[in-house]
């Protein structure tokens, strides 16, 4: 019987090897914008490297010319996503979003801004970058370009985020639509390359850790055996 239990735990650890590796971020990377508050600050919403699965969020803004940007929402990655990166590389930045407005009058543009978090709380642009004018009546797809022409460092305690602003030139009022999870209209973007030291490589990562969780429990297994305990 604890023969048993030892080779479950055994599962169990592979299981926390794998999903440990999901949100780490090495190479280049598609992050998703998710309706889900972070634990820590209040007023984000994660910024993640897989999607959740999770119904589409269609969020709004009503505003006009006078108002200037308005926040839609921040969008922050969990602590320890930069632990093993050390530089976000120059490069180009795809944005793949999803918006429609309540009127084509006018010039409506998103404005995706991305910022670096400090562990004290502070926060630094890093780069922003409007849309097309968003003019269909109804969900479209919208991709937006950025080349950033500096590696940006980073530290194991930074977080990088992106908040999603929307502008308009119309004097009357303009709703703006953001839509992003769900399986259609899910906004996403590609990050760039985040640099890593060749030895922290997560592609190796991983099947190394299920080697050992499995060969441990193999021994285990037999020692228990061999001792009478596995009956």
């Amino acid at each position: 019987m604890r023969a048993y239990l030892f080779l479950l735990v055994s599962l169990i650890a592979i299981s926390t090897l794998v999903s440990a590796q999901t949100q780490p971020v090495c190479g280049q990377q598609t992050l998703y914008f998710e309706h889900n508050k972070t634990l820590d600050l209040p007023n984000y919403e994660w910024l993640l490297n897989y999607p959740s699965g999770e119904a589409q969020v269609d969020e709004s803004i009503t505003i006009t010319n006078a108002n200037g940007p308005v926040l839609i929402d921040a969008y922050i990655m969990p602590i320890g996503s930069l632990d093993d990166a050390h530089v976000l590389m120059k490069g180009l930045r795809v944005f793949r979003s999803f918006h429609y407005v309540s009127t084509a009058v006018g010039e409506s543009r998103f404005n995706f801004t991305a910022f670096q978090r400090f562990e004290n709380g502070t926060e630094v642009v890093f780069y922003s970058q409007l849309t097309d004018d968003i003019n269909s009546l109804t969900a479209a797809d919208y991709t937006t370009y950025r080349v950033s022409q500096e590696d940006l460092q980073l530290s194991p305690t930074d977080r990088l985020g992106i908040k999603v602003y929307g502008q308009t030139t119309h004097s009357s009022p303009v709703t703006m639509h953001f839509l992003y999870q769900g399986t259609t209209n899910t906004s996403h973007f590609e990050s760039g390359y985040f640099e890593c030291p060749e030895h922290e490589d997560q592609n190796s990562l991983v099947p190394a850790g299920l080697l050992f969780a499995f060969i441990g429990g193999l021994i285990g297994t037999i020692v228990l055996s061999r001792r009478g305990l596995g009956k």
